[in-house]
């Protein structure tokens, strides 16, 4: 099966939340790239379906725009591992307010 990954993966495990039209489904990252993420969340979100994605890190936080381009649920379906393109940066943050 060819790889059709535009830029390389790294592993990352950040906090991230998750929603179609604000965060609020906490998820982690599995691997991020320059152009995608794919994360872990006991939310399921459906191929096609546009996401905001916050982007925890030590000091900042980022604010994202995507598309799922896939879902695969576990076993068990308590989980579900999420593929997002990202295409847009709507806000970053380089130190987070504790107000």
């Amino acid at each position: 099966m060819k790889n059709r990954r535009r830029s390389r993966r790294f592993l990352a495990k950040k906090k991230v939340m998750l929603g179609e039209t604000e965060p609020r489904f906490l998820a982690s990252t599995l691997n991020i790239s320059k152009n995608g993420i794919a994360v872990e969340s006991n939310q399921a979100f459906f191929p096609d379906s546009r996401v905001i994605v916050k982007l925890y890190s030590k000091g900042w936080v980022m604010i994202l725009e995507g598309v799922v381009k896939w879902m695969r649920p576990d076993v068990s379906r308590t989980f579900y591992k999420i593929g997002i393109k990202l295409f847009e940066i709507i806000h970053k943050s380089t130190r987070l307010s504790l107000h």
